[in-house]
């Protein structure tokens, strides 16, 4: 797994497993991985969301990539 990817939390890293089929090749949907993790499809969207932002932010930014 890339490194960016193992920097995320634990629950992180597994809704975006989940959610986008990234070990099986099945995506599953909120309701699916709520089950899964006994939470809310609410509370799966929000994990999913913290995780996407904070793999954005690991990308180097234009301005850095420019001055290097």
């Amino acid at each position: 797994m890339c490194l960016k990817f193992s920097r995320l939390k634990p629950v992180q890293r597994e809704v975006l497993i989940l959610r986008f089929g990234l070990l099986d090749n099945q995506e599953r949907s909120l309701d699916q991985i709520g089950e899964k993790l006994n939470v809310s499809r609410e509370r799966v969207r929000q994990i999913q969301q913290q995780a996407m932002t904070a793999l954005r932010r690991q990308q180097p930014s234009i301005e850095q990539y420019l001055t290097s």
